[in-house]
Formats: structure tokens, sequence, C-alpha cells
């Protein structure tokens, strides 16, 4: 969770294992190369919109969590976001997707040379918190855990 333990003194950057997601492949699409940005996942995410929407919410997951703002960007509601089937970007070119996902896009990913694999499980869990403009409160749970969202 807090990478190797390592910090570096001339940079004092914290050293962890998110470069696994590189080849040295130079072909492949996650090739390492200078100033190439490592996937990272900090969360909790917290979202300051232009319009004055606040959002909180993390998955723990870099590919879960742009999952999410993406759909809520595209005009999903909290809960739809949370609930619409999600994969998982693997090493190189593999993908794991949930069995809920759309199939055209899957047979999209492997004409594009993706490798896939379904599964249950992994996909990320978390709760949101959305605060709007006219300062009410939008909360989500997500259906595969344990958490729920009530209000009072």
């Amino acid at each position: 969770a807090f990478g190797a333990g390592l910090v570096l003194n001339r940079t004092g950057l914290l050293l962890n294992n998110r470069a696994r997601f590189f080849s040295l492949d130079p072909h492949a699409p996650h090739t390492l190369s200078p100033k190439r940005k490592i996937p990272f996942a900090p969360s909790p995410i917290m979202a300051v919109h232009d319009e004055g929407r606040v959002l909180a919410m993390g998955s723990g997951y870099v590919d879960v969590d742009a999952q999410i703002l993406a759909r809520l960007a595209a005009g999903q509601g909290l809960a739809e976001a949370l609930e619409t089937p999600r994969l998982r970007i693997g090493h190189e070119t593999h993908v794991t997707y949930e069995d809920r996902f759309d199939p055209s896009t899957l047979r999209a990913l492997e004409k594009r040379g993706h490798a896939l694999t379904s599964a249950t499980q992994n996909f990320g869990t978390l709760c949101a918190l959305q605060r709007h403009r006219n300062g009410s409160i939008e909360a989500a749970a997500d259906l595969r855990g344990a958490g729920r969202a009530e209000g009072f």
C-alpha cells in the first residue's frame, strides 16, 4: 500500500511497484520510455468541478477510478456509474472484464490485439459522495461490496 518503503535521497520520491505495468518490448503499448508516466492510483479522489460540484470517491485502482470518472463526465448518475460493468487493465495487452460487459466493446478490444478474460472479482469496490452546487448531496455504494449509501 505504501510502495517499497524506500525514499530516494535526491528527489524524495517513494519507490513503488507501479512500474510493473511497463514492458521492455519496444512494440508493446506500455513501453518503458523516458518521461513516460506510470499509472498511479491516489485514493480517495476528490474532484472539484467548474460548476461547483464536489465529488469524493476512490477504489484504489487507477483503471476503475478512471472508468467511474469518465462515466460521470458522460452524464451518468453516481449510482449508475458505480453499477456499470468494469474492466481491468492488466500486464501489456491483457484485459479482464466483468461478464456483464458489452460484447461489441469486447470484440473491438480483441480486434485491437487485447487478450480478454472474464472474471467476477477484483474490480474494486467503493462508495462515492457528491455535493451539488445547490447543496444537495448524492451518495452511492458499489453493489460489488458490503457498503451502502444512506441518508438522514
